[in-house]
């Protein structure tokens, strides 16, 4: 009795690692049909935006990094008076 009691447990648990796998290969396939509908940019498109983004970026980091050397500089000036 204490065989057959382990026996199904073990083909219990195996079927619950089998039917996990499936779901993980059906989530993967499922992944790749989305995928093979993205309607993707062209490259000189890709391009631009990156120097767009690039420059954004350096024109942000000029303006924090001014207003904080202002402010620092103000503090200082206020704080040794």
């Amino acid at each position: 009795m204490l065989e057959c009691l382990r026996k199904n447990a073990i083909i219990e648990i195996q079927s619950q690692k089998d039917y996990k796998m499936k779901r993980i290969i059906t989530f993967f396939s499922e992944v790749k049909l989305e995928l093979e509908k993205v309607t993707w940019p062209k490259r000189n498109v890709v391009i631009n935006y990156l120097g767009l983004v690039i420059t954004i970026s350096i024109v942000v980091s000029i303006f924090v990094g001014s207003v904080d050397f202002g402010l620092t500089k103000g503090l200082e000036f206020f704080v040794k008076k």
